[in-house]
């Protein structure tokens, strides 16, 4: 009984008491902060589902990665729109300052890519186009928000990729992530000649170190909308500098492989995202 006990236990998930809330489990961990499935708790039994992200512990002492995870927060929580994914709150616990989200029931887009790769299934054409759809509303809203005076807070989100957009078991899609993105009104700020975000994401102008607008988020979405069609990686290359070569060429890889057929309008809409002039 105590052997069987024993593994029981192994195999329990760890609960951690943080703040007012209780985390449940580890989803996720990137390079500024981990996140947890968790709950906010109160009387009477009383749990709210729902996402703590905090950061590193060896990241907390650097004010530029604390301010990132701020702004974060401050951005996100004026984006109220059904396909953002909502902060719920901005603290600090035990020295380490963390966001509230609410928690979505689903997997990243690029877990459902790989899923789909290793059954060796092809994404239906519908889903790949209402999960681009419903992400480009909230990326339109983020991209059109003014603050409270009425200007425009100028919100670039710039980490356009499968792994920040949330997809639903009820098949909702909820863009997530915006700790790298450009805003008017942010305590940090980019140095000229920086770029951030993922290479294979990249939009022409900004490896080439032109003028970027909110089209660079539009050009990432392309990427995205390429790969679920394609059921590959858009641009794959063994070093980073050299897919950031290949985004600087603008080159289209062929979209189409064997057995595959796609509408024209589909192909035209791929074709004018991934446009390496952004005018064109």
């Amino acid at each position: 009984k105590v052997c069987l006990w024993s593994r029981l236990r192994c195999r329990l998930p760890t609960v951690e008491r943080f703040g007012r809330y209780v985390l449940l489990e580890k989803l996720a961990t990137g390079g500024m902060g981990e996140v947890y499935r968790a709950a906010a708790v109160g009387t009477a039994g009383f749990a709210k589902p729902l996402a703590i992200k905090r950061i590193l512990p060896h990241l907390a002492e650097q004010q530029d990665f604390v301010n990132m995870l701020i702004d974060e927060a401050k951005i996100s929580a004026s984006l109220n729109h059904p396909n953002i994914l909502q902060v719920l709150d901005l603290g600090k616990h035990q020295g380490l300052y963390f966001i509230a989200m609410e928690f979505v029931a689903g997997q990243p887009l690029n877990r459902v890519v790989g899923a789909a790769l290793r059954n060796q299934v092809r994404l239906p054409l519908e889903f790949c186009w209402q999960v681009i759809m419903d992400a480009l509303k909230g990326l339109a809203f983020a991209h059109e928000k003014q603050d409270a005076l009425g200007r425009p807070m100028g919100i670039i989100h710039r980490d356009i990729s499968p792994g920040n957009l949330m997809v639903g078991y009820d098949g909702t899609v909820k863009l997530a992530d915006f700790g790298i993105a450009k805003a008017a009104q942010r305590s940090t700020h980019t140095n000229t000649g920086n770029v951030k975000g993922k290479p294979g994401y990249f939009s022409p102008e900004q490896v080439k170190g032109e003028p970027t607008d909110q089209r660079l988020d539009l050009y990432a979405m392309g990427v995205v909308l390429f790969e679920m069609l394609a059921m590959k990686r858009m641009r794959k290359a063994e070093t980073d500098l050299q897919v950031l070569m290949e985004v600087a060429e603008g080159t289209i890889p062929p979209l189409e492989p064997a057995g595959l057929e796609l509408p024209d309008g589909v192909r035209n809409v791929v074709t004018r995202a991934l446009q390496p002039i952004p005018d064109n």
